[in-house]
C-alpha cells in the first residue's frame, strides 16, 4: 500500500503520494530488512498482547495501541535516541539531507540518489538535500606535485 501520514492543522490524515516520483520503490540493505522484521515480529506480539484494545490501522510504525504515532513523541525520542548514540541532534526530517550527503560522500550518483528521495530534478537534490564534508574537500585540494607531473608530462 503507497499512502502517506500526514499532519495538516494539527489533525493526521491518510493520502496519496504528492507526485508520481513519489510513488517508487526503495531498496532496503540486507541489515535494515532484518530490523524491519523483528520490528514486524514485536508489532505482532504487541497486537496479541493487547487483544481488543488494539486499533488496526496497517501502519509499520505505531503506537502500542496500533494508533498513529504523535510528531512531538516521535521528535523526543529521535532527540534522545541520538543524545544516547553521541551523534549531533538534528531535526528529523534532516535525515533526508543525511542519507543524501552520505550516499553522495560514497560515490553514488546524483541520479540515484535524487530517485530515493523522489525526485525528478536532480539539480534540486543537489542544491538542497546534499552537503559537502571536509573529506569530500579534502580530496579535491589537487596535489600540487600531481599538477607539476602532469604539466612537464604534457
Amino acid at each position: 500500500m503507497r499512502k502517506n501520514l500526514v499532519e495538516l492543522k494539527g489533525k493526521i490524515q491518510i493520502t496519496e503520494p504528492k507526485t508520481r516520483a513519489s510513488q517508487r520503490i526503495i531498496p532496503l540493505a540486507p541489515d535494515v530488512v532484518e530490523v524491519l522484521r523483528v520490528h514486524q515480529a514485536q508489532q505482532i506480539q504487541e497486537r496479541a498482547r493487547m487483544g481488543a484494545k488494539w486499533q488496526e490501522h496497517d501502519l509499520v510504525f505505531a503506537t502500542q495501541l496500533g494508533t498513529y504515532l504523535d510528531s512531538a513523541n516521535l521528535t523526543r525520542a529521535f532527540q534522545k535516541l541520538s543524545k544516547t548514540a553521541g551523534v549531533p541532534v538534528i531535526r528529523l526530517h534532516d535525515l533526508r539531507h543525511t542519507h543524501a550527503s552520505l550516499l553522495a560522500l560514497r560515490g553514488v550518483t546524483p541520479k540515484v540518489i535524487a530517485d530515493r528521495l523522489g525526485h525528478t530534478n536532480v539539480s534540486f537534490t543537489l542544491q538542497v538535500y546534499t552537503h559537502l564534508y571536509d573529506e569530500q574537500r579534502r580530496e579535491a585540494a589537487p596535489n600540487l606535485a600531481e599538477l607539476i607531473e602532469r604539466k612537464k608530462a604534457s
